[in-house]
């Protein structure tokens, strides 16, 4: 019997419905996060978390990590708003197709590299996140499978690549330039 409940749990939390819900829950708490925070960044006195900084020779440093001021907040509230109302929309309507599972990783991913995109403290992480997000969304893209989402994929993925590969040029440009890379204060 209690195998039998083990196998239950088991199974639901393999299945893809379960899955897109469980995908909401990083979301739902980015929201929460900007929420919480956005008082306190009002305030003036904004949120930093910082893993350290990097050291990139000729390019200068960069601060790897978050900023959470005003915009920051609001940018990732929105990011994050608009994912969890993506990811609600998506378990109404997907339900019964396959490759639940990986759409749901792939949502969150994108999902989470924007929202590094918005709330990192220096340009490095910034174009790290936003070139993870051009990758997982244009794999978002060919989800379906089909010859024509694949096809739709790759012509999307090398758009944003491009765009991507001047980004970073200008990440280069500015670190060589300026000698760090972290964003103005």
């Amino acid at each position: 019997r209690l195998l039998r409940v083990d196998l239950k749990v088991f199974s639901c939390i393999l299945s893809p419905m379960f899955s897109l819900k469980l995908a909401r829950l990083p979301m739902a708490g980015l929201v929460l996060v900007s929420l919480l925070v956005l008082p306190r960044a009002l305030s003036g006195s904004p949120v930093t978390l910082s893993a350290g900084r990097v050291g990139l020779g000729w390019l200068g440093s960069a601060d790897v990590g978050v900023r959470l001021g005003v915009v920051e907040s609001l940018l990732l509230l929105l990011v994050s708003g608009i994912g969890l109302v993506v990811a609600a929309y998506s378990a109404r309507n997907l339900i019964g197709q396959e490759g639940l599972v990986r759409y749901a990783v792939l949502e969150t991913a994108t999902v989470a590299a924007l929202a590094l995109a918005v709330t990192a403290s220096s340009l490095l992480v910034i174009a790290a996140g936003w070139t993870v997000a051009t990758v997982t969304l244009s794999s978002l893209v060919a989800h379906a499978g089909t010859a024509r989402s694949r096809r739709s994929a790759r012509q999307i993925r090398f758009r944003l690549l491009v765009g991507d590969a001047l980004l970073w040029g200008a990440v280069v440009v500015v670190g060589a330039g300026v000698g760090t890379l972290d964003r103005a204060g």
